[in-house]
């Protein structure tokens, strides 16, 4: 017999457990055995309540576990005010985050947005089939009129060919004949492509019945695009008029010969008008291109975060490709790719890593990344060249490059690292020397660039006069520091070299976790440095990654490019990208 405290724990372990095993996603089987469209549309109809009802059943199970979560924590609160064993209020403690982790792990939300937009992609088709399907219900009667008119309008033309003189009846069955021959290309058009309409409905229903298949493998599932349209029909022109010459005969028995049959092809010609008027395929068409599943109302469309990266010559940094349909793959923009020295690697979890190779120019690039169901979105790569090395002081200060100074920098100032880091920070990432844009670089060195960035925060963000700007270097360092609130103990957060034009959600929900864990601050050459949430991986970052997996196995020497220790730090922090 067990103890209170350890039945306590296995029925926490049970419920968690329990909750944990989730459905797998159901596998919904379209068979049509005789693919006639009434058939098809009916086997859409039963497909589209069973996504519905889906879709409510994941809702029914995101609020019971809601519920579950709430009673048990008011059990677990009721059980620790009066006083009952700790192992007790721990089991109940372990069967709620049982639930609460299955309840993320089966994500009933997701799959419920998955469903009413298969739903939704199969009503799209429905409606677009519609006219269709309403011609269709006369479609024993279009085959059996086409080829009674047929022969009718034969036999008809036989009897014209002994008459010549043009009177009512003759005239009559003459254009009964033409409209006939006018009528029947369309006919046996239509009669085709309503026999063909179930078999194109069938394909594009087996169409979302795959993609809405890979959102739930895929987004916990995820999925990506879908529908395919169907192909439009064409009703064919009207031939010209046909005029048979005869041999005459009397006005007498023109009525007599032809009256009779010429009224009863005008009246299946006129059922069969009354077909086709309902028959509209190209409109159909036309709705059915437009039906797809909306990948972005059920929240898993492709997206590349962040959507502009910058990189210097001789640096690698990373992206991340999330959502739509595994795996990515990528491509440079064809109207202004960049030289082999700038190169992009996708990794299949959606790390996208760019390195511009030393010799890398200045440029901004545009790759086009894509997912498995054709979903898109596309990554801003800011390529900025090295600095060029100082030979010589007067050499220096005819460089064009980056925030060079004008005598070497033998070693960067805290102070001048957290001036160029609150400047940036206020929207000041290039300033203009001898015409040309530099960036603004943390990089603790003060020349050319970084003074001129104190200037534009004084003139652009305190709306100075220019001349009023201080002019001595060391002076206008001091009161920029003072106004911008920098100090050294702040400088430097986690931003590359390059300023960081569009911070990462998932870099910045590494850098959270990192904090929590207790990896605070790290030393960078030889510097204490506190570690921001900023969303820009840099060497702080990074060194903050590798300062984790040394608390966590001391001794062990942690290597790796940026993309290959950003990966990792994901997956064991278990973080995600918070939007």
């Amino acid at each position: 017999m067990f103890s209170r405290s350890t039945s306590s724990l296995l029925l926490a372990c049970a419920l968690g457990g329990c909750t944990a095993l989730a459905p797998a996603p159901q596998k919904t089987t379209l068979e049509v055995k005789n693919r006639s469209l009434d058939n098809v549309v009916a086997a859409a109809e039963k497909l589209r309540e069973s996504y519905l009802s889906r879709a409510y059943a994941q809702k029914r199970e995101e609020r019971i576990a809601g519920l579950g979560l709430i009673g048990l924590g008011l059990v677990a609160g009721d059980l620790a005010m009066r006083g009952v064993g700790q192992s007790e209020v721990l089991g109940l403690g372990l069967a709620g985050v049982g639930l609460h982790t299955s309840n993320n792990w089966a994500n009933p939300r997701a799959e419920a947005l998955v469903y009413v937009e298969g739903a939704g992609g199969i009503q799209c088709a429905l409606t677009a089939m519609a006219p269709l399907n309403a011609a269709y219900r006369r479609r024993q009667e279009l085959a059996t009129l086409i080829p009674k008119v047929q022969s009718d309008a034969s036999s008809l033309r036989a009897k014209l060919s002994a008459f010549t003189i043009d009177e009512p009846a003759v005239v009559g069955a003459r254009n009964a004949v033409s409209r006939a021959a006018a009528l029947l290309p369309a006919a046996k058009d239509a009669l085709a492509q309503l026999d063909g309409a179930g078999e194109d409905l069938y394909a594009a229903l087996g169409d979302i019945e795959v993609q809405v298949a890979k959102m739930q493998f895929s987004v916990g599932p995820e999925f990506g695009a879908l529908i395919t349209s169907l192909i439009s029909q064409k009703i064919i022109v009207p031939s010209p008029l046909l005029q048979t010459p005869g041999n005459a005969k009397t006005s007498s028995s023109a009525e007599n010969d032809l009256g009779p049959l010429t009224k009863e092809i005008e009246g299946d010609l006129s059922l069969v008008e009354s077909i086709l008027a309902r028959f509209n395929a190209k409109a159909a068409a036309a709705v059915l291109q437009s039906c797809k599943v909306n990948l972005a109302a059920a929240g898993i469309a492709m997206k590349v975060d962040p959507a502009s990266v910058g990189v210097q010559a001789g640096e690698t940094v990373t992206a991340l490709a999330s959502g739509g349909v595994p795996s990515y793959s990528a491509v440079w923009h064809a109207s202004a790719a960049p030289t082999d020295l700038v190169t992009y690697k996708v990794e299949p979890n959606g790390v996208i890593s760019i390195t511009a190779k030393p010799g890398a120019k200045t440029g901004t690039y545009t790759l086009l990344v894509v997912d498995g169901g054709k979903g898109r979105d596309s990554l801003t790569v800011n390529v900025v060249a090295a600095p060029q090395p100082a030979a010589s002081t007067e050499s220096m200060q005819k460089t064009k490059g980056p925030d060079t100074p004008a005598a070497p920098c033998p070693s960067p100032s805290p102070l001048v690292k957290a001036v160029q880091e609150a400047l940036i920070k206020e929207g000041i990432k290039t300033v203009k020397i001898k015409g040309v844009d530099q960036p603004v670089l943390i990089d603790g060195c003060q020349g050319p660039v970084t003074n001129e960035a104190m200037k534009q925060f004084y003139v652009q963000k305190q709306g100075m006069a220019e001349d009023a700007v201080e002019k001595d270097p060391a002076r206008l360092l001091k009161e920029a520091a003072g106004d911008l609130k920098a100090t050294e103990a702040a400088s430097v957060t986690g931003t590359p070299k390059l300023a960081c034009p569009a911070p990462s959600a998932l870099v910045k929900a590494v850098q959270d976790g990192l904090v929590k864990e207790g990896v605070k601050t790290v030393k960078v050459k030889g510097a204490d440095h506190a570690v921001l949430a900023d969303g820009c991986q840099g060497d702080i970052t990074n060194e903050a990654i590798k300062e984790f997996y040394r608390k966590k196995n001391p001794g062990v020497t942690v290597e790796g490019d940026p993309a290959t220790l950003l990966k990792k730090i994901v997956d064991d922090l278990k973080v995600t990208a918070k939007e």
